[in-house]
């Protein structure tokens, strides 16, 4: 059973997106996907950063939330764990958030990472953090 946890990045998301991107981790790059936005890490947390400018009110001091899903060892592949990084990521986003979504393979136990903007890239709702305004959630 996987265990997701979330925490809000307040400053730094190139570095958050640049970690969880890394070849080393990812088996060069295999396992990273994103949504609405490239899977670079320059090119991601300026798009995150438009999109904060175009439709945000400029009023909150956080620039996105991170999410990581973990796997207990052997529970799945790289593979298996990407898809189900993605489900999660259509369930909580709905093709409406900028997000990047790395899986991490290079420890006993898999797992994901997904750098998620703040803001809905279509009208600048919170409505996914109020969503999952939670600490902890097994799946």
């Amino acid at each position: 059973m996987a265990v997701t946890r979330i925490h809000t990045i307040h400053t730094g998301t190139y570095g958050a997106i640049a970690y969880i991107c890394n070849p080393d981790k990812t088996a060069d790059g295999k396992y990273v996907v994103s949504n609405l936005c490239v899977s670079t890490p320059c090119g991601a947390s300026e798009q995150f950063k438009n999109i904060r400018e175009c439709v945000g009110t400029g009023r909150s001091r956080s620039e996105c939330q991170h999410i990581i899903q973990s796997f207990a060892p052997g529970e799945v592949t790289p593979e298996r764990a990407l898809l189900i990084g993605q489900e999660l990521c259509k369930a909580l986003f709905n093709d409406e958030y900028q997000y990047v979504l790395a899986v991490h393979c290079d420890h006993e136990h898999i797992h994901n990472h997904i750098i998620v903007n703040k803001l809905n890239s279509q009208n600048g709702d919170l409505d996914f953090i109020r969503i999952t305004g939670m600490r902890c959630v097994c799946l």
